[in-house]
Parts: C-alpha cells; structure tokens; sequence
C-alpha cells in the first residue's frame, strides 16, 4: 500500500514552481578520490551489490535524476552500462567531466528504446514529480520484463520527520510535492 504525501496543487501552480538543483561544491579542481567520496559511490556501490545476481554482467541501468552520477560510477564499478538523465546542467556537465553517459534534460520515456534497461534507478526523484502514476508507467516501458526499478524518495514515517514534525527538511522545498 502506497502511503505517499501530495502536495495539493493545480498543473497550472505546479508550472510556475521554479525548482533549482545546486550542484554543491565545484568539482573543477578536486582529485577523483575526493568526487568518489563526494558521490557516495562507495556506499552506492554497497547498496547496488544486492541487485547483482539479477542483473547481468554488461548489463544496462538508467538513472533518472542522476545528479553528478554517483549511482553511474557505482554501476560502472560493478560492471554495468550506465547511462543517467538529469535536468540540471551543472550536474551533468560535472558527470560529463566524469566520462559518464548523461542526457541533459527531464526524463521522457519516449527518448529512449522500450524494454532496455535490466535496472532503473530513481533516487530522491519522485518527490519532484506532479503525476507520479504516468511517469511510473513511463519507468516500466524502458524497463525490460524481469528487470528492476528501484525508488528512493523521503520517508514522511522515518524518525527524522517523526522528530522534526512539521519543521522537517523534505517539507521546505517548494519543489517537492
């Protein structure tokens, strides 16, 4: 049972929300070790291990929201074929510094080939998302049968929101709904 929160807005006032992706600190002069810890990648790389046997050697993963592309090093290390989609341009221009496969943009399942991916990663995305039923539907068209699609979003019954109440961090973003 999905007990997801919603913001109650229009289409037309989720249009003029103007949601900006701050890539952080730049990366233009930091060694990769330092990128590698900035990204998380070794953590990524942890949690992406217990999808391994299910997913094949080579195989395709997309990350939509990729941000800088730290779940693309993680697939890349584990030997996959990563290609990610993220809409802010500085993100992707610091992933494409990376030598990582991002499209800049928002996700449209029509970009891509239907049934491709053995592994979509959505991670801390479809809280950003007016109508998440289409664009879930728009995840299982690239997915292949069998694959995977996996969603990390807020958890609005974690400690930290249970703790925090109304005053809680993921309900201050005008982007989140």
């Amino acid at each position: 049972v999905c007990e997801a929160m919603t913001v109650a807005l229009t289409d037309e006032q989720y249009r003029t929300l103007s949601p900006t992706y701050d890539p952080g600190p730049s990366v233009a002069s930091v060694d990769s070790q330092t990128i590698w810890q900035l990204l998380g990648v070794d953590q990524k790389v942890t949690f992406l291990r217990n999808y391994q046997s299910r997913i094949p050697s080579g195989g395709r993963v997309l990350d939509v929201g990729c941000g800088a592309g730290g779940y693309l090093l993680a697939a890349k290390a584990l030997g996959w074929n990563a290609t990610g989609v993220e809409p802010s341009e500085s993100h992707s221009t610091i992933g494409h510094a990376l030598g990582l496969d991002i499209r800049s943009g928002l996700f449209r399942a029509i970009d891509f080939p239907s049934e491709i991916y053995d592994l979509v990663i959505v991670s801390h995305v479809i809280e950003h998302i007016y109508d998440p039923k289409s664009f879930v539907n728009d995840l299982f068209r690239v997915t292949r049968p069998g694959g995977l699609i996996i969603i990390i979003t807020p958890n609005v019954q974690s400690y930290a929101s249970i703790l925090a109440g109304r005053f809680w961090v993921m309900y201050k973003p005008i982007d989140h709904v």
